[in-house]
């Protein structure tokens, strides 16, 4: 049986600020002009907050999701 995870409801302006910061990320500027292709992406995206000199991932470690960091 496969597992589903359920993604958090985004407040009402996040899904828009994490469109228009995909957009300033170089690895996704493709895609830039793309509206379609760039909301997609968007869409699968969802903002963690971490607090200061906690690990997100460590080396080596395995890992199934793309991490985009802004601080």
């Amino acid at each position: 049986m496969a597992m589903i995870k359920r993604r958090k409801k985004h407040a009402p302006d996040e899904p828009d600020m994490i469109l228009e910061r995909l957009r300033q990320v170089p690895f996704f500027s493709m895609y830039r002009d793309d509206t379609a292709t760039i909301r997609k992406i968007s869409d699968m995206c969802t903002r963690r907050s971490y607090r200061k000199g906690k690990y997100i991932i460590r080396e080596k470690e395995f890992g199934d999701e793309l991490y985009i960091i802004y601080s």
